[in-house]
């Protein structure tokens, strides 16, 4: 019942908004390989409404019926819906990591409606396909062989490594939480040696002040031969 009245929802939706293509497109299409699809219609279902009518702003397929259909039945079908972002995971991942990734569609042709030029109700030049695996994957590819793909990164904090568009070219890091990690390591590891010279001056402190006073000399621990065998 709650599935049904999600599809209805999203047929009978009033409000639309504009296509979903450029910067906001690319930005949007990493925010949806950090999804898990299934954990969200158990938890949050009127959620994957939302996913799937983003799904179609991206594809700006609303005029095919058939892409269509098999787009509002991701509604009924989070595995098949979790597998589709799967497969836009790849050239995502090969885009931030620079390598090759390569795709075979199975069918489909070129359209142009220069109609939309006018409008701006989307994208110009489809590419229209039977299969919605191939249409998810061209638009994907088109995205990411666009002029913003450069900014398309690997967060270089570890353990993060989440994929990120980052809003300078000289961003490495996906948050301001990870660029603080990574220096706050960096700062310990470079003044590690100064931190052990002042624990020992403590550690002196503390043996003099229970001595009540006098000269000592506290000097690294030597491993034993034991040790060192």
């Amino acid at each position: 019942m709650i599935k049904r009245s999600l599809e209805e929802s999203l047929t009978k939706g009033t409000t639309r908004r504009s296509a979903l293509h450029g910067e906001e497109g690319l930005r949007w299409l990493i925010e949806l390989t950090a999804v898990d699809v299934r954990k969200l219609a158990a938890d949050r279902p009127a959620e994957v409404a939302n996913l799937v009518y983003d799904l179609e702003r991206w594809l700006g397929v609303r005029d095919d019926r058939a892409l269509m259909r098999q787009i509002r039945s991701l509604l009924r079908r989070p595995a098949l819906f979790q597998s589709l972002i799967d497969k836009i995971s790849e050239p995502l991942a090969a885009v931030a990591d620079r390598r090759r990734f390569s795709y075979r569609y199975s069918d489909g042709h070129v359209e142009v409606d220069a109609n939309r030029l006018e409008d701006g109700a989307g994208r110009a030049v489809s590419y229209r396909f039977t299969d919605l695996l191939d249409a998810v994957m061209h638009v994907a590819v088109q995205d990411l062989g666009g002029p913003y793909a450069r900014r398309v990164r690997r967060c270089q904090e570890e353990p993060c490594h989440r994929i990120f568009l980052a809003s300078r070219r000289s961003q490495i890091y996906c948050s301001h939480r990870c660029a603080n990690l990574h220096a706050s390591r960096t700062y310990r590891a470079a003044n590690r040696r100064k931190r052990a010279e002042r624990a020992r001056e403590r550690y002196r402190q503390r043996v003099i002040s229970r001595l009540g006073g006098g000269a000592i000399r506290v000097g690294r621990r030597q491993r034993s031969q034991e040790s060192e065998g």
